[in-house]
């Protein structure tokens, strides 16, 4: 009786071959098993490191135009016959 790839009979012709088949394919799945939780156990590394809730710090608008050196643009006075945008409600 043969399940799933095995033979029940080692000593036949056929069995060695299917043995060394199911081997290699679970060795191959066992070993990308491994290799995707290493992968997931770094990014989640990465994140906790770099980008977790503790690390990020409060930013508001003027602390952002300071660090990026924009200052705030001047109010231009309204013009009386200035046309207006089509988009801009009058």
């Amino acid at each position: 009786m043969s399940s799933r790839g095995l033979a029940s009979d080692p000593a036949s012709p056929g069995a060695a071959p299917r043995l060394r088949a199911v081997g290699w394919r679970s060795a191959l799945r066992r070993e990308l098993s491994l290799l995707l939780v290493l992968k997931m156990a770094a990014l989640v590394l990465l994140w906790w490191l770099f980008f977790s809730p503790p690390h990020r710090s409060p930013v508001d608008a003027a602390a952002a135009g300071r660090r990026l050196a924009v200052e705030r643009p001047a109010v231009s006075p309204v013009l009386p016959n200035a046309v207006p945008d089509p988009g801009e409600r009058p």
